[in-house]
């Protein structure tokens, strides 16, 4: 029997009428409502019955309004006036049904659910149908799902405790894989407000804003939350599907563009600017979140921070980060086991039964296709799903790197652009000398900054380190991304790639050596200068050029003047 969020909730709904069926027919007679519900609970009770008669036509009475959690106190404590077989199941049952209640509240106030949430309500409802404590609103909910796989009635919401506007996430056919360590440590420090901003970093499709959105939900159901308000946003604007990428509509593409959804818990039709954002959020305690910051600037996020006031705390996620200002916590791609049990349950979930069982050594060889990431482990289901095969899947795995690249490409400088379409044409690592050969029209610090950029979005790698020097190659990403949008190298670096690695390499050594003249092979007429160049900046970061060490460039590259 498959669940999803609608499922589980058809479930429980069933188990709580079939207790207050219990309730009213066998404890009726035994004492007045107050005393069964008991004086923990009545008050709460009985606030609920009133608000929900005063505009309700249909005749309800006070056990209507009781919760799950009310409703196995009253049954636990009353067990004696209750048939025997109901009395043996709650026995046995016990820690099972007091379990059932987180999972009935996550349900309810549209939480994320758990992965093992699904597995245990089925689990658990199923022993009590078999122990003869179903009722016949369960029993039909039973019989309707395991005969329609389709049938998935709307669940409704409850009030959350603190309010919120926050999504239901992508993840509630399986619940949030491994990340439970993550959750808690991030929930510690949000709650503690030792931060003012805290920024999830990692790449496109590794699973920040279903980490964020985990995390919110948790917070947002804390009785002990310092929070009266978490407000969210999501600058995304594009959704990889089966089909590749398409744009979303109505998409919020800027900060400005946020303002109406980040106002939306404090008030519904808010047309003001940031300073009017701020002026509504002061003496707040309020939670911000922004998702997908990379496509904004940093100078705007920094304006944004300063124009709140400091009671609110900040919550990002980005495949870059904004500088110093924010704590960053790094999201990594799964655990093997977690991505192949993430790949499992969404196959099983989607009904693509050729996925469902396969043997470890084929799962493995997936993994290695999308990454352990669940964007792309979701995106190779939907496309099996959508009845491609595994080959055609793998082929067209360049729309999957577009996606996860694309922001974060066109977010580089001008000068970082450049550097990465060089390393991704020439011929292995190159160090920092050599890319300032490459590139002698960018400042140093600019070229530092610009590798930087490079390293931080990891678009670029660090492949060797000799000698304290540090050598960079383009990662596969960068590669297949500037393959697919069919982005080509300018005539600035195309000597560079005419200048064979190797001879390169053995003139490098020959330079710390500064023991004979250099040679330097000049394929296909390339500018003599350029190599000046090249010479010069290898000298500088070898450091020969220092006391009786001299090296005539003109005499090595122009022998026979």
């Amino acid at each position: 029997m498959d669940l999803d969020r609608n499922r589980l909730y058809a479930l429980i709904a069933a188990l709580e009428t079939d207790l207050r069926d219990l309730i009213r027919s066998h404890l009726s007679e035994v004492a007045d409502p107050a005393a069964i519900i008991g004086a923990d609970h009545y008050p709460d009770v009985r606030r609920r019955y009133e608000r929900g008669t005063e505009s309700n036509d249909i005749a309800l009475d006070i056990y209507d309004f009781l919760l799950l959690r009310e409703e196995l106190s009253i049954v636990l404590r009353y067990a004696a006036h209750l048939p025997q077989a109901v009395r043996r199941v709650l026995r046995e049952s016990r820690g099972k049904l007091d379990n059932l209640v987180p999972i009935r509240n996550r349900v309810m106030h549209a939480q994320p659910l758990r992965p093992e949430d699904f597995r245990q309500v089925r689990d658990w409802l199923g022993d009590l149908e078999q122990g003869g404590f179903a009722g016949e609103n369960l029993r039909v909910v039973l019989r309707q799902l395991r005969a329609h796989r389709s049938w998935s009635p709307t669940a409704p919401v409850d009030a959350p405790l603190v309010p919120n506007n926050l999504p239901m996430g992508e993840y509630s056919e399986t619940g949030l894989l491994g990340r439970d360590v993550q959750v808690e440590s991030i929930c510690r420090q949000l709650k503690s407000r030792r931060y003012p901003a805290i920024t999830l970093i990692g790449p496109g499709g590794v699973g920040k804003t279903a980490l964020a959105v985990e995390v919110l939900h948790r917070i947002a159901a804390d009785p002990d939350s310092p929070f009266e308000a978490i407000a969210w946003v999501s600058l995304k604007t594009e959704r990889l599907t089966a089909a590749g990428m398409r744009e979303l509509r109505n998409a919020v593409a800027s900060l400005d563009e946020a303002l109406p959804f980040l106002a939306a818990p404090f008030r519904g039709d808010f047309d003001g600017g940031m300073a009017d954002l701020g002026k509504m959020l002061e003496g707040v305690n309020a939670l911000v979140a922004v998702d997908n910051l990379e496509t904004v600037t940093g100078a705007e996020v920094l304006a944004f921070i300063d124009v709140l006031p400091p009671c609110v705390n900040f919550f990002f996620t980005s495949r870059v980060g904004i500088g110093d200002t924010e704590h960053k916590v790094r999201v990594e791609p799964l655990e093997l086991d977690a991505a192949i049990g993430l790949f499992d349950s969404l196959a099983r979930a989607r009904q693509v039964d050729h996925l469902v069982g396969l043997p470890r050594k084929e799962l493995e060889q997936i993994q290695e296709v999308v990454s352990r990431t669940p964007l792309h482990i979701r995106w190779f289901v939907e496309c099996a799903a959508a009845g491609q095969s595994i080959e055609t899947i793998v082929g067209h795995r360049g729309d999957l790197i577009q996606f996860c690249v694309q922001n974060v490409y066109r977010g580089l400088s001008p000068d970082a652009m450049d550097i990465a379409g060089a390393l991704a044409q020439v011929d292995g690592p190159q160090s920092a000398s050599d890319l300032r050969l490459m590139f002698a029209s960018i400042a140093p610090d600019a070229l530092r900054e610009a590798i930087q950029q490079l390293l931080v979005r990891r678009l670029a790698a660090v492949a060797r380190i000799e000698d304290q020097v540090e050598y960079l190659q383009a990662t596969e990403a960068l590669v297949t991304y500037l393959r697919t949008v069919g982005a080509d190298l300018d005539d600035r670096h195309r000597f560079t790639v005419a200048v064979d690695a190797r001879l390169r390499a053995e003139e490098r050594l020959r330079v710390e050596q500064a023991r004979t003249p250099l040679r330097v092979n000049v394929i296909g007429g390339a500018d003599v200068h350029h190599h000046r160049r090249y010479l010069a900046a290898e000298a500088e970061a070898a450091e020969v050029l220092a006391d009786h060490q001299r090296i005539d460039l003109d005499d090595v590259l122009l022998p026979h003047r």
